[in-house]
């Protein structure tokens, strides 16, 4: 018993030093390359979702949201729990979406007209934690310490990608998901629709104008 406790205090000093470590090195992207091996060690396996949520998803859009498609999958997918609109749309775009979308369903990332704004807020949906989160800065400190005070969710939503070497994204994404052994994350700006698998069983899904997902996946 006292070496579990033992070994659990130094686990937590090491947990401690690692993330001051990412917090204060301002002058160093490199250091979040290659962090997976590293944040599994420290938090291991994502959770399983065992409870069933059915999200319409809309993001980058940009003004060239299809009328028709767009009301066709509604009513082919009339069953949705809620809309949920990651970012990237034009007025006329929303204007679609609020025609054909119950407007009590419908959430936003960013702040929209008449809808409402989960940016860094958890809402239950079906008793799943459904986390949303979007920052125009993609400074990787400003979102680890933003992402680390939030907390933990079954879904987490975001415009931005978590930080995959030589790409685009935010490293705070990644802490979060690792920390909170996230079961599901949804985001866009990657411009094509694609499923993949973290190494601690994160699924991550991304959005391209408009997709109906119903989780957990059936794989």
């Amino acid at each position: 018993m006292f070496n579990f406790i033992k070994e659990k205090k130094e686990k937590a000093k090491e947990l401690e030093l690692y993330y001051n470590s990412l917090i204060n090195d301002f002058s160093n992207e490199d250091i979040y390359d290659n962090q997976s091996e590293k944040l599994l060690n420290f938090f291991g396996d994502a959770k399983e979702l065992k409870k069933t949520i059915k999200l319409i998803l809309v993001s980058d859009t940009n003004n060239n949201l299809d009328e028709l498609r767009f009301a066709d999958y509604v009513y082919r997918y009339s069953d949705y729990d809620a809309c949920i609109i990651l970012g990237n749309i034009s007025e006329n775009d929303l204007n679609i979406i609020k025609k054909y979308v119950n407007n009590k369903k419908i959430y936003s990332l960013d702040s929209l007209p008449d809808i409402e704004n989960i940016n860094k807020k958890i809402i239950k949906i079906n008793n799943v934690k459904v986390l949303g989160y979007k920052t125009d800065s993609y400074n990787h400190i400003d979102s680890i310490k933003e992402l680390n005070s939030l907390s933990s969710s079954d879904v987490l939503i975001t415009y931005s990608n978590r930080y995959i070497e030589g790409q685009n994204g935010i490293f705070g994404i990644n802490y979060y998901i690792f920390k909170n052994n996230v079961p599901y994350h949804i985001h866009g700006s990657s411009l094509k629709p694609y499923k993949d698998r973290m190494i601690n069983n994160t699924k991550e899904i991304s959005i391209y104008e408009f997709e109906y997902v119903v989780l957990p996946l059936n794989e």
